[in-house]
């Protein structure tokens, strides 16, 4: 049995079944699509672990840039 979250409302009030098409557009290179899970899961955890140990220095690195412009400098 379907959820009711999958029917969406027709204009004439009916009840209809529709597969959203938002986030989709034709892949600029088929060949990309892959089947294997576990190098695709690997790749999708470095992903979120460099995402994490970048937000954990940014802060750290604008001090740095700040600290190199030269605008920002006693003369």
């Amino acid at each position: 049995m379907r959820s009711m979250d999958s029917y969406i409302t027709n204009p004439d009030g009916s009840r209809g079944l529709s597969v959203p098409r938002r986030f989709t557009r034709m892949l600029d290179d088929p060949s990309t699509i892959t089947t294997d899970i576990v190098s695709a899961v690997k790749l999708y955890a470095h992903m979120a672990i460099n995402y994490k140990n970048s937000q954990n220095i940014e802060s750290q690195l604008e001090a740095l840039m700040y600290q190199m412009d030269s605008s920002n400098r006693v003369k």
